[in-house]
């Protein structure tokens, strides 16, 4: 059979549809379990401990404010909006985009997507990145992830415990 008579299905041709945009509510205070309540114990218990340390409230004070503000997402509750345009944080009313373009490289993890800004990732990316829980939504989250992420995937395989989008293809303008 010559090469020009071949069907379309003889060329491992096939069409990707876009998976559905998925969207949930992710607090860890309401859906966390024991080990969010731990950490909020601990949280709450180590400023009266600095002051009685320090005999000095400010003290106490101060090392309240800095956990509270290191563990806010624990606090309050993140609209997650997963879609077409890319990831989509609202909290407290004020939305935060996330570009599929501006997710260079990302990891999955047993509770959630760890989404990096680098292409080369180092010991410090992490600080750079955003972990993305997905709760119940696994599979939809993933789907997301591997339609429109392998796009730029510089080996073009999805669904890698780690994938590099370090290169995306001709024609395509990275982040920058």
């Amino acid at each position: 059979m010559p090469a020009s008579s071949q069907t379309r299905s003889d060329l491992g041709l096939r069409i990707r549809v876009a998976p559905e945009e998925v969207s949930y509510w992710h607090w860890p205070l309401r859906d966390g379990g024991w080990g969010v309540w731990f950490t909020a114990a601990l949280v709450l218990l180590a400023p009266p401990l600095v002051v009685w340390l320090t005999e000095s409230l400010p003290m106490g004070g101060f090392t309240l404010a800095c956990l509270l503000a290191a563990s806010w997402r624990t606090w309050l509750p993140i609209r997650v909006t997963i879609g077409p345009s890319g990831v989509d944080q609202t909290i407290l009313g004020r939305r935060n985009r996330i570009p599929w373009l501006s997710i260079r490289h990302y990891e999955v993890g047993r509770h959630g997507v760890l989404l990096l800004p680098d292409a080369v990732v180092n010991q410090f990316s992490a600080l750079r990145g955003i972990y993305l829980y997905w709760g119940r939504h696994r599979a939809a989250v993933l789907a997301n992830f591997e339609y429109y992420l392998p796009i730029w995937a510089a080996d073009g395989e999805a669904g890698n415990e780690s994938t590099n989008l370090a290169s995306p293809p001709a024609g395509i303008r990275g982040p920058n």
